[in-house]
């Protein structure tokens, strides 16, 4: 009987923090935008696309070039970093369930009209 009640006692344990794990279903795309040089760039907007979100997401660095995405539904998308006065930035990536993705990005400087 001890052995019945110690079992029962373990698995009203465990069993919350198979559903918490179960539940989970994004991941995360964090990085930096840089120059050439390194230099941080403020301001560039961020994208990231995918066919199955109905609209895009996107962000704005922070003054230290930083972005971040979370609860990022798992799947491919196309990353697009831009600013005025720089060539735009496309890359892939790949989200995984619990990941966290780095997408770093250089930009050079654009051409001058």
């Amino acid at each position: 009987m001890r052995l019945l009640k110690g079992l029962l006692v373990l698995s009203l344990l465990v069993a919350p923090v198979g559903v918490a794990f179960a539940q989970e279903r994004t991941g995360e795309i964090q990085g930096l935008v840089s120059d050439e040089q390194g230099a941080a760039i403020p301001g560039a907007t961020v994208t990231a696309e995918s066919r199955t979100l109905p609209k895009p997401l996107q962000a704005v660095t922070d003054s230290l070039g930083r972005f971040r995405f979370f609860n990022v539904p798992i799947g491919t998308y196309t990353m697009t970093v831009s600013l005025t006065g720089f060539s735009t930035h496309k890359q892939t990536v790949e989200v995984k369930l619990g990941s966290q993705i780095t997408a770093n990005a250089k930009l050079g400087v654009g051409q001058v009209t």
